[in-house]
């Protein structure tokens, strides 16, 4: 957690392997870090401290995530990739047809 005007770091948590991206919803104060290793790290803001309350298990691989403001819902995308074939950035090439995007409630 970022003090966005002194950028001092003002409090950590643990999360899993490879975090991709983070989110925040500021009407239940929950931190979201999507992992890189198919899981999801919730953190609650409490005062100047962040404390993990859960870690979601999601699909490996799962990238980038967005949470709904309004539902408070959490979605990440996810597909699946040839083993031996590379794209033109010379990174795995996506399996046509399987990409999907997983949602989750929290609470």
């Amino acid at each position: 957690m970022l003090d966005s005007t002194s950028r001092n770091v003002l409090a950590t948590a643990p999360s899993g392997a490879g975090v991709d991206a983070c989110s925040f919803d500021g009407a239940t104060q929950d931190v979201f870090a999507s992992c890189g290793d198919g899981t999801v790290t919730i953190a609650k803001v409490e005062g100047a401290s962040l404390n993990v309350v859960q870690t979601l298990q999601t699909e490996r691989g799962a990238r980038m995530m967005a949470v709904d403001p309004v539902t408070h819902r959490i979605y990440s995308a996810r597909a699946k990739f040839h083993s031996e074939e590379n794209d033109d950035h010379g990174r795995p090439k996506i399996k046509e047809g399987t990409f999907h995007l997983l949602e989750y409630a929290i609470r």
